[in-house]
């Protein structure tokens, strides 16, 4: 028996994140979806997933009235610092990948790469 891989995925919008959990399934991974960044963070600190794919602008908890782009950046870099080991190739154990769809943002993301927070982007909606 083969085990799948895991993905953690924050998203607040749930038609964009039924359809990631959609793409991510049909191509053979569990998906384990989280809306807020203070739910997401308890999964982090669990353990058990093998990606994490992260929304930028997205409410800090359930009580949050609008998302923000700091709750996906602190989340972002609570969980690198949470799992910041490398293989013998250099590559992060654990990727992270954030998405947006506000090209505002990219200029965060960048940093985000640049700083080794972040393994890759991608750009919504998927195309």
């Amino acid at each position: 028996m083969t085990k799948r891989h895991t993905i953690l995925l924050v998203e607040d919008d749930q038609e964009f994140a039924d359809e990631i959990v959609d793409l991510l399934e049909s191509l053979g991974h569990d998906c384990i979806h989280r809306t807020n960044a203070k739910e997401a963070l308890a999964i982090v600190q669990q353990g058990g997933f093998c990606c994490a794919m992260y929304d930028l602008q997205i409410f800090a908890g359930s009580d949050s009235i609008k998302p923000r782009v700091e709750s996906g950046l602190t989340l972002a870099s609570g969980t690198r610092q949470h799992y910041p080991n490398k293989n013998l190739g250099g590559f992060h154990c654990l990727p992270i990948l954030c998405m947006s769809g506000h090209a505002k943002e990219l200029d965060l993301i960048m940093e985000l790469i640049s700083s080794g927070v972040a393994n890759s982007f991608i750009k919504k909606p998927l195309g």
